[in-house]
């Protein structure tokens, strides 16, 4: 669900990258694509809404052990929180610096970034046991 969920934000960023490039360069062509931002966000809401919203809060449940699970959830949520302030807070800098085109390209790149960590890193959980997962953590040598 990350991976084809990732896939579609970056999509969808990468498409009101377009819009917004193409607004820059002729306002006139993108009156009649009004709907191609509205079609992205909602793409991305949509996309967000059934992988990267919910799922991240399951997942710590399944691969976090018993022992650290309440402290690391914690962790975990304040690290995201803090980051959803910190691109909130930049995002006019942002603006400023790439214009509203580079700056959904670089979040669609961002979404890429995640979707190549999630295929290399993160384990399959269906059908597997809390011992299975626990398992295929502790023979891996995270340091």
């Amino acid at each position: 669900m990350l991976i084809v969920a990732g896939l579609g934000m970056a999509v969808s960023c990468a498409t009101l990258g377009m819009y917004y490039n193409m607004s820059r360069a002729s306002s006139a062509s993108t009156e009649s694509l009004g709907w191609l931002a509205l079609a992205s966000l909602i793409g991305y809401v949509v996309a967000f809404s059934l992988g990267w919203g919910p799922v991240p809060l399951l997942f710590m449940s399944e691969v976090l052990p018993a022992r650290a699970r309440g402290t690391a959830s914690g962790v975990a949520t304040l690290v995201n929180w803090g980051l959803a302030f910190l691109v909130t807070y930049f995002f006019a800098s942002l603006q400023e610096a790439t214009g509203l085109d580079g700056s959904f390209w670089l979040f669609g790149v961002g979404c890429l970034l995640a979707v190549v960590f999630v295929v290399r890193h993160v384990p399959e959980t269906k059908g597997r046991s809390l011992e299975d997962i626990e398992q295929f953590f502790a023979s891996r040598n995270i340091i």
